[in-house]
């Protein structure tokens, strides 16, 4: 049933490979796993959620990007030390994009960690909503479209 179970070089964090989803309901599959990826399996798809899953353990709880600050144990995002508020999608698109280093990450990847259901252009209308609350606190846009793939952090724009 796993194709693969990645272990993670943090204690105790390991992301299980399956082929079908109806795969990772089975009981036992899940118990140990931080995540589950499904088949197809794509090394880009792993390798953020390997970030996510690494990132926020060895990050102490906080991301920075120049003046964009997260505080992931709190949920709470400043720009320039102002406060920007966000929505549940709005914060794990950002905390995706940070993660990620600069990596262009695809709409459909987004959609994954945005937390809601919908089609990949729905990320459009969540990112052009935070760019804007990002603006707005005195930042930069720091949320750059790449044509036909998706979209990154740009980690010197602040």
């Amino acid at each position: 049933i796993l194709k693969a179970l990645v272990d993670l070089p943090a204690p105790g964090a390991s992301i299980g490979l399956v082929h079908h989803w109806q795969h990772a309901l089975l009981p036992g599959v899940h118990e140990h796993l931080n995540d589950i990826v499904l088949a197809p399996f794509r090394a880009e798809e792993i390798a953020v959620r390997v970030l996510l899953l690494v990132g926020a353990r060895d990050s102490g709880d906080e991301l920075r990007a120049g003046e964009l600050v997260m505080r992931l144990d709190r949920r709470e995002v400043s720009m320039h030390g102002a406060p920007v508020s966000l929505t549940f999608s709005e914060f794990e698109l950002l905390r995706a994009l940070m993660l990620a280093s600069g990596a262009v990450l695809s709409r459909d990847e987004l959609l994954r960690y945005a937390g809601t259901e919908g089609h990949a252009q729905s990320i459009t209308v969540h990112l052009s909503r935070l760019r804007r609350k990002l603006l707005e606190s005195g930042g930069v846009d720091v949320i750059r479209p790449v044509p036909r793939v998706g979209y990154r952090l740009e980690l010197d724009a602040s």
